[in-house]
């Protein structure tokens, strides 16, 4: 009992030591995935807080800048003067001068019009004829400017008869009259905010897809955006959104949070934002990005930081597998021999056994073959690589030996011209390859990992949107590929498309030359599966290489014509298989082949492996 109870101990210490290393990767990649997490937000942070305080700061200077050119209207005494004569005693001198003032007030500093109002508000000279109305937001200011003594504006509105978003600033002008300053009266600069004010809002110092600022303003228990919105035309003065939706960045920048907040935009969608409010006016600042995007960096390394950690996790596991099984073999032989009795579990640990052989024998394939086509380029690289060290010691001999130009130019040359240019060939050849070898490995990996989304097939618009991506290819092959009526079918529509490209593909690459190819997809039902046939009439394939078609990097002819990283069939047999299906291959060598592909026609309730 003893010596059963320490053998048992010692088949469990590998699973604990394994255990023990599992918990400390899965701990450690935690942390590293949590902490490259945390530095992607604090990057965008900053990076959004920098651009809301640019556009704070050059939205201030933009209204400081209106207002000053009010303020220089203001005190031009030439101006006020004659603005007060034409009132009292109109002419065509002061006018003249007037309207010369305000064209070249307009056409230096932008202005779509320019109004003189007297002190009853009554437009009484317009620069832009079309236009003669001053707004009511602006003849409300008229009586605020002239008793602060100083140039006002007004927010965003509709002037009337526009659906055009306008600003306006209020000049009053005054002038010494008895003894006392009186108002004369007043200048009102109008002022488009699509020509400078909303490009100055839209324009993002970084290239992104989706960064935008948004300018808003709180209104009767809303939130007014007050710009045109990148995703959405349209809505300057016209979207507003309650303020019951705190999960809104423009929502609690009104309400008064300034700093970072994450949430919902307008279009629904989770972004990073950074809000702030405008001095002197009663707008906000927002600047924000899609979460997506702004994480997508993130996204990027966090792949790596998992696959690091499969990988880590997968050979810690396959290490404690091999140790634990060893331990077990041991223990069950041992018990075998004692132990008679005990036949059903020897007999049930020998098909457990069988069955991870299989398996080893299905990694170990994979290993072997990518490590062995991986070790030949390598080879001759470390090959090459010594010749050239040999060419250059031998270079270097010639040209310390060389008694005259003429015989260094004689020994050199054919090592300088041959010896060395074919090695590099050769290194920069096996370079290639090893590279090819390794971006088939990636792919195969990508395959695995990539999520189904089973759907039931309309096969006969697949089958047809495959025959048409490969049209140029069937083209320039002279070969004609057809398809019959095929029945439905469940799986993922990208990959199963993906599974008869290859093998349509295949065919015309490898379509025989002395007669016209000619490629037919049919199918047909079989109790719970859609079973489907590519056909063709080309060389076909000998009997003994018919089961090597489906490995890893197999190529029939690996010098030969057509190109590729043997990779075609290998993809479609894994696709296949997790879409619970089988492929198999019939073929007589001259008369063309059959790649069959069978399918589940229905989805199972809880998804295709």
């Amino acid at each position: 009992m003893n010596t059963t109870h320490t053998r048992f101990t010692s088949a469990r210490w590998p699973i604990a030591g394994a255990a023990l290393l599992v918990l400390c990767i899965t701990g450690g990649a935690c942390l590293f995935y949590s902490q490259q997490r945390r530095l992607i937000l604090e990057d965008a942070e900053k990076e959004l807080s920098a651009v809301a305080d640019l556009k704070v700061h050059q939205i201030e200077q933009w209204r400081a800048d209106r207002l000053a050119d009010a303020g220089v209207v203001m005190e031009s005494p030439l101006l006020v003067e004659a603005v007060a004569r034409w009132l009292a005693q109109p002419d065509s001198e002061p006018i003249e001068y007037v309207l010369t003032r305000f064209r070249g007030i307009a056409q230096h500093k932008g202005y779509t019009n320019i109004l003189l109002l007297d002190t009853n508000g009554a437009v009484r000279l317009a620069l832009n004829s079309t236009c003669v109305e001053a707004d009511h937001e602006g003849l409300a200011l008229m009586s605020d400017a002239s008793a602060a003594r100083t140039p006002l504006m007004t927010d965003l509105h509709e002037p009337p008869g526009s659906a055009v978003p306008h600003l306006s600033v209020v000049a009053p002008l005054f002038r010494q009259q008895g003894g006392a300053t009186v108002t004369v009266a007043a200048v009102m600069l109008v002022i488009d905010p699509s020509r400078f004010l909303y490009p100055l809002i839209q324009s993002w110092p970084m290239p992104g897809a989706s960064a935008e600022t948004l300018l808003v303003r709180r209104e009767e228990g809303a939130v007014l955006f007050l710009n045109e919105l990148r995703h959405r035309t349209g809505t300057a003065m016209r979207l507003a959104i309650p303020l019951s939706e705190t999960n809104v960045p423009a929502v609690q920048a009104v309400l008064g949070h300034e700093g970072m907040f994450r949430g919902l935009d307008y279009r629904g969608v989770d972004v990073l934002s950074a809000t702030r409010r405008i001095p002197g006016s009663p707008w906000f600042m927002v600047s924000k990005v899609d979460a997506d995007e702004a994480l997508a960096a993130w996204q990027q390394r966090a792949g790596l930081i998992l696959g690091a950690t499969f990988a880590l996790l997968a050979a810690t596991l396959a290490c404690a597998g091999w140790l634990w099984q060893r331990t077990r073999r041991r223990h069950f032989q041992r018990l075998y021999v004692s132990e008679s009795q005990r036949t059903r579990a020897e007999q049930a640990r020998e098909e457990l056994l069988r069955t991870l052989r299989d398996r080893n024998e299905e990694m170990e394939n994979l290993l072997y073959v990518s490590s062995h086509d991986l070790r030949s380029p390598l080879v001759n690289i470390h090959g090459f690589s010594q010749r050239l060290g040999k060419a250059a010691t031998e270079l270097s001999s010639i040209i310390d030996s060389a008694v005259s130009l003429e015989a260094l130019r004689d020994s050199a040359l054919p090592v300088v011209r041959e010896r060395i240019p074919a090695s590099l060939g050769y290194i920069t050849t096996s370079a290639a390859k090893m590279d090819s070898l390794i971006s088939g490995l990636l792919k195969l990996s990508r395959l695995g990992r990539m999520p189904l989304t089973p759907v039931e097939l309309d096969m006969n618009k697949l089958i047809a949107s495959v025959i048409v991506n490969l049209t140029h290819q069937a083209t320039q092959a002279h070969a004609a590929v057809s398809a019959g009526p095929l029945p439905p079918c469940a799986g993922d529509e990208a990959q199963i498309s993906q599974v008869f490209t290859n093998l349509v593909d295949n065919a015309i690459k490898y379509g025989c030359g002395d007669r016209r190819l000619e490629i037919r997809i049919t199918g047909r039902i079989e109790n719970a599966l859609a079973v489907y046939c590519v056909e063709d009439n080309g060389p076909g394939i000998a009997r003994d290489h018919q089961e090597g078609v489906w490995g890893l990097f197999a190529r029939l002819d690996p010098q030969g014509p057509v190109a590729g990283e043997g990779l075609g069939l290998t993809v479609v047999k894994r696709i296949v298989q997790r879409h619970c299906g089988r492929v198999w291959l019939e073929s007589d060598q001259g008369r063309g082949s059959r790649f069959f592909v069978a399918l589940p026609r229905q989805k199972r309730p809880e998804g295709i492996a």
